[in-house]
């Protein structure tokens, strides 16, 4: 598949320059959206935060983390938080809910989710994953007032159409 060639073609680039970061990023990437393999993902990430400690590294390997249910994924949030150069915090306040809504702790997820909105009330992202979090605990005009405020904020966002029309549906709307 393309998917193999693209991953094949990006070790053999790495295997030329090993420190390049952004090989590793990409190959994270097709490992991610690719292979969905999070796994080796991660392995990626690690080694491009390890070469190059870039906020956008870090930020990834985070919710990679978050999302696998590893408790790094607490420290890599914090330590945007208290580093601050970064300017991460609404970053990494998400991270810290997508670990809470994966560790099934709920309200923590919304709550951290409430606040990277308060700092940023354009983070699609944090009103997505609350919205499928209040979904999924059935309470469903809250959620779809979380998926219709990112169609607010980005009419095209295909996945919040989605949601809104699952919220709809359970409330027997048309």
């Amino acid at each position: 598949s393309n998917a193999d060639l693209a991953v094949a073609e990006t070790k053999n680039l790495l295997q030329k320059d090993s420190l390049n970061v952004k090989y590793w990023d990409k190959l994270a990437q097709l490992y991610i959206y690719s292979k969905n393999d999070t796994t080796a993902a991660i392995t990626c990430l690690e080694k491009a935060v390890n070469i190059f400690p870039e906020p956008e590294y870090i930020i990834s390997l985070g919710v990679m983390y978050a999302y696998k249910k590893n408790a790094k994924a607490l420290e890599v949030a914090d330590a945007l938080l208290i580093g601050k150069k970064a300017n991460a915090d609404k970053e990494a306040l998400f991270i810290k809910g997508i670990y809470y809504s994966s560790i099934n702790e709920k309200s923590k997820a919304v709550s951290f989710f409430d606040e990277c909105i308060k700092l940023d009330y354009t983070y699609v992202s944090a009103y997505l994953e609350k919205g499928i979090i209040l979904y999924n605990d059935k309470k469903y005009i809250d959620a779809q007032k979380s998926f219709e405020k990112v169609l607010t904020i980005s009419n095209t966002h295909t996945e919040a159409y989605f949601w809104t029309g699952k919220s709809l549906e359970a409330q027997n709307k048309k």
